[in-house]
């Protein structure tokens, strides 16, 4: 009976090929991916539940906006919303940063785009799960989603590095 496998004619083969098999599934499993939120929340899972309670109840929220922060609601902050121009802001020590589970961010025109979310830079963010940004104009023409997850990576440099979920939607104003 012939053998197809013949590991002890060429061993270095085989080691070679478990190794590059472990290094591609290694790389593919820690690949940060970028879902629709509507996608997102469909998925039957703890984390969409999570995430949908988030976007869809009331929560303490606080805003970013002009280089200040402000808070609304009771209990504890678990909602930030940032604009673009602000990312810096999060750099900087703030103890209202550490019960945040979700940072919502509205792009409302490409010149923001032009911004960077440094997450490495983030200062105090220990429970950040979520990432949702929103794209408020018609971003990839037609009203096109195809171009969205290339400009979120874009906005969000190092994301497969990052535990953190990260959704966007297309939400036009009439």
């Amino acid at each position: 009976m012939k053998s197809y496998l013949k590991v002890s004619k060429h061993p270095q083969y085989w080691v070679l090929f478990t190794v590059l098999f472990f290094m591609t599934t290694a790389l593919q499993s820690s690949a940060q991916t970028i879902e629709r939120l509507e996608e997102k929340i469909a998925v039957q899972s703890a984390d969409a539940q999570r995430l949908n309670n988030l976007t869809t109840g009331v929560h303490a929220s606080v805003y970013i906006e002009n280089g200040s922060i402000k808070s609304f609601g009771n209990g504890p902050v678990v909602i930030a919303n940032v604009a673009p121009g602000d990312f810096s802001v999060m750099y900087n020590e703030n103890p209202v940063f550490g019960s945040i589970e979700l940072l919502k961010i509205n792009i409302s025109n490409q010149a923001e785009l032009q911004n960077r979310l440094n997450l490495e830079k983030m200062q105090g963010f220990e429970n950040l799960s979520f990432i949702i940004i929103t794209f408020m104009y018609d971003t990839c023409g037609n009203n096109s989603e195809n171009c969205i997850p290339a400009l979120v990576e874009n906005l969000i440099p190092g994301l497969s590095d990052n535990l953190v979920t990260v959704c966007y939607k297309l939400s036009i104003p009439n």
